[in-house]
């Protein structure tokens, strides 16, 4: 699951190693991947305004990601929940606010986040590092 921010909140949760959110703060938990291919950041804060319209609108609130595994603290929350496609979104409620352990965070690699071109595949890789040992 995953938790997008600027990247000063991530650093900040990081060195904690633990995430305490709720929706007053504009907290929206996902399952789309920080790297998922052909969405862009307008994209998902679209999607994300859909379960919660507190999101925070920021131009950087979504060039991180703080990614953690569920835990009883979400089991005793209450959400508003979205499904899209095949990603959920969920917004916990402001009297419930949950502690999470982060597994990991890093840079969100939505389309237009500063993703230059798209990585070769792995064989196109090794096939271009093997004629560059040929020649």
């Amino acid at each position: 699951m995953y938790v997008y921010c600027s990247f000063q909140e991530m650093r900040r949760y990081a060195c904690e190693r633990f995430y305490e959110g709720f929706s007053g703060k504009g907290v929206v938990i996902s399952t789309v991947p920080p790297y998922a291919q052909g969405l862009t950041k307008e994209t998902m804060r679209w999607w994300q305004n859909e379960v919660c319209q507190i999101t925070n609108n920021e131009k950087n609130d979504l060039d991180a990601y703080i990614a953690f595994l569920p835990n009883t603290s979400l089991q005793n929350t209450s959400f508003s929940h979205v499904k899209i496609g095949g990603d959920t979104f969920l917004a916990p409620s402001r009297a419930d606010p949950f502690c999470v352990e982060i597994v990991a965070v890093g840079k969100a690699l939505f389309q237009d986040n500063g993703l230059k071109k798209a990585p070769k595949a792995g064989w196109t890789m090794a096939l271009t590092s093997l004629l560059k040992r040929l020649v």
